[in-house]
């Protein structure tokens, strides 16, 4: 029997009783209420049951279900709902402790990412640092050599090439004289020395400064070669007296000729 249909005549059911107790039995109405009243308070009750459950969808699912599975009683489907309400939960239960695990994963892939990253953040200072420091050093460095730089210019002798002064503090005084033999010109330096006691300007050829060796040296040389030795003996031992730019003297025994 359709369970709506059933709950709808729950009016006529309670009708056809009133009308039987009042065929049957002499009773007031008072005494009818009081037999029908639980009759009528049931089918109220289930009315308004059926109308919360949907009226007649809640068994046809019912039914489908049962059909679906091959049940046949009321207790098999409960049977049924409590093993799938377990499986459910375990399934659930199952799925949270996969997602537990998961989480757990997920935060120790990003402690380590962390770490990387700090690990790099620190890396990325050092260089920074060590940059800075290079490029300190490269500008310090590029300040002393525009200085010495400067310096050298500044203290370089245009007229004999040298460093260390400048040419109103040099003593070379280059002059140009004309070999009549060769029909050339050659440069030649003048420096003043001092021979005998005297002043005297000498000359060195090709630009060249006055070659100056140690005592030590011009008697080993005088010893090697006797003929130099009988000259130097000539000359009595003559020497000359060169100023260099620090403005000492240098005293150099050689053979001069004047």
């Amino acid at each position: 029997m359709d369970a709506a249909r059933f709950v709808d005549t729950a009016d006529e059911v309670e009708e056809q009783v009133m009308e039987k107790l009042i065929s049957v039995q002499r009773c007031t109405v008072r005494q009818r209420g009081i037999i029908v009243g639980p009759i009528e308070e049931f089918r109220k009750e289930l009315s308004a049951r059926f109308e919360e459950i949907g009226r007649d969808k809640w068994p046809r699912a019912v039914l489908r279900l049962m059909r679906e599975q091959e049940l046949e009683t009321v207790e098999e489907l409960r049977d049924l709902c409590e093993r799938g309400s377990l499986e459910g939960r375990s399934s659930r239960k199952e799925s949270e402790e996969n997602h537990q695990d998961d989480l757990i994963w997920c935060k120790k892939e990003n402690d380590q990412l962390e770490k990387k990253m700090r690990e790099a953040q620190r890396a990325c200072e050092k260089v920074k640092t060590t940059v800075e420091s290079l490029k300190d050093s490269l500008q310090q460095a590029t300040r002393e050599l525009k200085r010495l730089r400067r310096y050298g210019r500044a203290n370089q002798c245009f007229r004999c090439g040298g460093v260390g002064h400048v040419v109103r503090q040099c003593t070379s005084r280059p002059v140009q004289r004309v070999d009549t033999t060769k029909k050339a010109r050659k440069a030649i330096m003048v420096e003043p020395v001092e021979i005998l006691g005297q002043g005297k300007q000498f000359e060195a050829d090709g630009g060249s400064v006055v070659s100056v060796m140690s005592i030590g040296r011009w008697e080993r040389l005088k010893t090697r070669c006797p003929e130099l030795k009988k000259e130097a003996e000539v000359l009595a031992k003559p020497y000359l007296i060169e100023p260099s730019q620090s403005d000492s003297k240098i005293v150099a025994k050689a053979e001069a000729y004047l």
